[in-house]
């Protein structure tokens, strides 16, 4: 990690959106995304998650907090940027 910047996990470097009244949370950036057998799909005017036959509404689309992209005080940048084998 740079010094220049916090990396902060507001949704687990992922989209995070409702179906059918569940929160799921469904990363996009993360190596192996784009071999998933699951879909995020445009659907009409919304969206919808596809596996197979299996299609299921996204109700909403939850936005990325505020803070992304924002300078602290310090100068430093906060960032959702992914970072594999980084300590938890």
């Amino acid at each position: 990690m740079r010094h220049d910047e916090v990396v902060q996990y507001p949704t687990t470097a992922g989209l995070t959106f409702e179906v059918s009244g569940v929160f799921v949370n469904a990363p996009f950036d993360q190596p192996g995304c784009d071999r998933s057998p699951v879909r995020f799909e445009r659907d009409g005017d919304g969206f919808a998650i596809c596996h197979g036959a299996q299609r299921f509404d996204v109700t909403r689309v939850m936005p990325l907090p505020g803070y992304i992209g924002a300078e602290l005080p310090s100068g430093t940048r906060v960032t959702r940027r992914h970072r594999r084998n980084s300590p938890a």
